[in-house]
């Protein structure tokens, strides 16, 4: 069973987001990782939906320096977690933390054209999808859906196609960080929830919830659960 506790109050917050940040060998992470933990929302509202149900192993894909994983093991989730990313430097930073924790926690190198760990349950896609274009947006949403079990999770986190000043911003910003070497990869698509929707329930799954998740950002990001239809 998991052995987190239901309510953290803010002042164990500040001390939980210090430790994670305190394990990073260099100054750049250790400030990045603290801004990061304390600044995007998201890190909070997957512990709070993955504490709320059973137990399930837990895939990351696109997990960058592990940051989701090191929170979710300091507010005391136990299961097994994965992370899967492309960059090496990165996997390789998360890798040397990895074995801080108890359970350790399992680090991949790897991208959806390579065998993902053999580990099924819950799938994060948290800020993966604008890389890829609609035909390989829609082989890593099969792919996820694959390692969701019937009492799992898909929860993807992603900025929206919409017609409004925030998906402009968040287009625009994106190019930008890309011009500028700041992200690596180009953004490529924004999908609309209803082509998520539809993906998805050709692979037996169907919307949970979905709820905008800029916090105090000015990004059209979005959470977007699906289980499996019974």
């Amino acid at each position: 069973m998991n052995s987190a506790q239901p309510i953290v109050k803010a002042l164990d917050l500040v001390t939980i987001i210090d430790r994670v940040a305190s394990n990073f060998p260099t100054r750049f992470y250790h400030h990045y990782a603290r801004w990061k933990l304390r600044s995007d929302p998201i890190y909070a509202t997957v512990f709070d939906l993955l504490q709320g149900q059973a137990p399930l192993p837990t895939l990351d894909i696109g997990c960058g320096i592990g940051l989701l994983e090191f929170y979710l093991r300091e507010r005391g989730l136990t299961f097994p977690i994965h992370g899967v990313d492309f960059d090496i430097e990165k996997i390789g930073i998360a890798g040397l933390i990895a074995h801080s924790y108890s359970p350790p926690l399992a680090f991949h190198c790897g991208n959806a054209n390579q065998p993902w760990p053999d580990c099924h349950g819950n799938v994060c896609l948290l800020d993966v999808l604008l890389y890829l274009n609609t035909r390989d947006q829609h082989a890593l949403l099969k792919l996820a859906a694959d390692h969701v079990t019937t009492k799992g999770m898909l929860i993807i986190r992603s900025g929206i196609r919409e017609r409004n000043w925030r998906y402009y911003f968040t287009a625009y910003t994106d190019r930008l960080m890309n011009f500028t070497r700041l992200m690596k990869s180009p953004p490529l698509t924004y999908p609309t929830r209803e082509e998520l929707e539809q993906a998805m329930s050709m692979h037996g799954m169907k919307l949970r919830e979905c709820l905008p998740l800029y916090g105090k950002t000015p990004f059209n990001n979005y959470l977007l659960v699906f289980e499996r239809v019974m």
